[in-house]
């Protein structure tokens, strides 16, 4: 991360914006009219060199070492490839093993984190 990208995290914070308040937004029934203003400031992750696949996860099979990204923590959105990239691994994933819901399914993107496959959907709105 530079300098720049430390910067425009800390005004999200410091405006209280996250992940958490675009859940919030589109619980509402907001129109992209009425949430433009909060949803337009999110910036994208920027990666050093291209990131490995995602890898997923079932939640409930989780180690306690491998905590979730919580929302209110969230001030970045994915890129829309890598984006695209979870939703295969999510199908593939499903195809394998045919009993889990793809809300139950996590997405470790190496050297970022795990996120709930709710929290990837809600980037890509």
């Amino acid at each position: 991360m530079n300098i720049a990208m430390v910067q425009e995290d800390i005004v999200m914070n410091e405006k209280q914006l996250s992940l958490l308040s675009v859940f919030e937004l589109l619980a509402d029934d907001a129109t992209f009219n009425s949430a433009q203003e909060n949803i337009l400031q999110f910036k994208l992750f920027i990666f050093a060199k291209k990131p490995k696949p995602p890898i997923a996860h079932e939640i409930m099979k989780l180690p306690t070492l491998k905590p979730l990204a919580r929302p209110d923590e969230i001030v970045r959105i994915f890129p829309m490839d890598l984006s695209k990239k979870c939703g295969v691994e999510v199908t593939a994933y499903q195809r394998n093993n045919n009993d889990v819901r793809e809300l139950d399914i996590a997405l470790e993107i190496v050297g970022l984190g795990i996120f709930a496959n709710s929290i990837i959907k809600c980037m890509r709105k």
